[in-house]
């Protein structure tokens, strides 16, 4: 019945938006959209799953002030612990009760084999990944008409190295188009 399978699809659409809007209300805590990436990035994310710009908004403006309202207050929060076979895990939540997370957490360790002791975060770098198009305002040199305007919109490997070096990055791949 299209009736029951579309209960089904807005409730799973609902839970993705409500899981969307408490990453962004944690990441907008460090900064608006403008100084701060990671927000930056969720609510291209959001922006691409089809949630509405008003909950994008909402989300933002209530982790922007967050305290004032007395409204839920998530934290995101790190965790450690061993995975079966001894596999080091790196468990990054947000959770509005930083008394239940951890209990839940080793419950789910203990179930699966693994355990939350010790420390493995000397195990681990965080890293990024950055792609950048070798050609300017999206236009693929070939589109181009004359050979100086490809060579003006192309950017070199050279060019793309030296920027990233700079900024301190520990590896460049260059993949042709």
């Amino acid at each position: 019945n299209i009736q029951h399978r579309k209960k089904a699809q807005d409730g799973n659409r609902m839970k993705m938006f409500a899981k969307m809007s408490k990453a962004i209300s944690a990441a907008a805590k460090d900064g608006d959209e403008a100084t701060n990436p990671r927000l930056r990035s969720l609510i291209l994310e959001a922006k691409r799953s089809g949630v509405p710009k008003d909950n994008i908004q909402r989300a933002v403006e209530k982790g922007l002030n967050t305290g004032k309202d007395g409204g839920d207050e998530y934290e995101q929060v790190v965790y450690e612990g061993y995975g079966p076979g001894g596999v080091a895990v790196m468990v990054e939540t947000l959770t509005d009760n930083r008394n239940r997370t951890p209990a839940e957490l080793r419950h789910i360790f203990d179930k699966n084999g693994g355990n939350m002791s010790g420390s493995v975060s000397w195990i681990f770098n965080r890293m990024a990944r950055i792609e950048v198009p070798l050609t300017i305002d999206g236009e693929r040199s070939s589109e181009k008409d004359s050979s100086e305007a490809k060579a003006s919109a192309r950017l070199t490997e050279d060019d793309i190295l030296e920027v990233a070096l700079e900024a301190g990055a520990t590896d460049v791949e260059i993949h042709p188009e």
